[in-house]
């Protein structure tokens, strides 16, 4: 299933749920300033980093392939056999994630169960909606 989430009370509901993980990138270990004034750097907890930039062929400008995606999620600890959000400042650049995971699952090793039963959402507001709402956050590496 595929669902583009638009309330904060959706992404809470999944931070209690262990087999969620959301991917996040902008100014995720509160290094760098905000650009938006009065919101803090940092992340949504439960978060890790994957800069959608390593998604991308330099040399051609398209995606890895699937198997080079799977690997890198992999590699970063990503399980493409669970439920994901995907997320960064805005909701824009979280959407390139959102295709690379996609096309990622396309071969997914796990013939267990259906990757169908694992979803895959946007949160399109992202930490400028979770910042400015003064929600929990993290800062650091992850």
């Amino acid at each position: 299933m595929i669902t583009f989430y638009t309330k904060i009370y959706y992404i809470r509901l999944y931070l209690t749920n262990t087999n969620v993980i959301i991917i996040y990138r902008n100014r995720f270990h509160g290094l760098a300033p905000e650009p938006r004034p009065g919101l803090p750097s940092g992340h949504i907890p439960h978060s890790i980093s994957i800069p959608f930039q390593t998604l991308i062929e330099t040399s051609t400008g398209t995606f890895k392939s699937p198997q080079e995606l799977k690997s890198l999620f992999e590699l970063k600890g990503l399980n493409l056999n669970q439920s994901i959000i995907t997320s960064c400042g805005s909701g824009v650049t979280a959407a390139i994630l959102f295709l690379g995971i996609e096309r990622a699952r396309m071969v997914s090793t796990d013939k267990s169960s259906s990757l169908d039963s694992y979803e895959l959402a946007l949160y399109d507001g992202s930490w400028a909606d979770w910042g400015a709402k003064g929600e929990i956050s993290e800062k650091g590496p992850r």
